[in-house]
């Protein structure tokens, strides 16, 4: 069967017979989630991950040929890949309350002051991109670790 990701096949003509697609949800498991935990520290490829990618993909793949099979197709044009996630895992439910900079410094007095504005948020790019930003404090030791100076 044809496969192609272009409108158009050159020297070809073709009917279109139907919308054809092809989906699977694949889950990650405890030992996955951790060692891509431990990676993300260090930094580098999610091979887990990205094997799982490959795997959904060419599932995907095999269930929108089968569909076009049954329409009759001997090839399927204009293949679209799309890829997210759903749900980024499961976690406690909890009560979240308001805290001051004054309650945060009587709780914590070895801890330095809190900023005026604290809201070092990244939910935006969890959804948009779905990943984090570093820690700033892992992140500033790194910068320092690797700065010669200059500016």
């Amino acid at each position: 069967m044809l496969l192609t990701t272009t409108e158009q096949v050159m020297g070809r003509e073709y009917d279109i017979l139907g919308l054809v697609k092809g989906a699977t949800i694949q889950s990650k498991n405890i030992g996955r989630d951790f060692g891509a935990g431990l990676k993300s520290i260090v930094g580098g490829e999610l091979t887990g991950y990205t094997e799982m990618m490959e795997e959904a993909r060419d599932i995907a793949m095999q269930r929108m040929e089968e569909e076009a099979k049954r329409l009759g197709a001997d090839g399927i044009v204009g293949i679209r890949f799309s890829t997210s996630a759903i749900m980024q895992g499961a976690g406690l439910s909890c009560k979240v309350e308001p805290v001051t900079s004054a309650g945060y410094a009587a709780a914590n007095p070895a801890s330095a002051s809190r900023p005026a504005w604290s809201a070092l948020e990244n939910r935006m790019l969890r959804c948009t991109v779905g990943d984090e930003m570093r820690d700033w404090q892992d992140a500033l030791k790194d910068f320092f670790a690797n700065w010669n100076g200059e500016l």
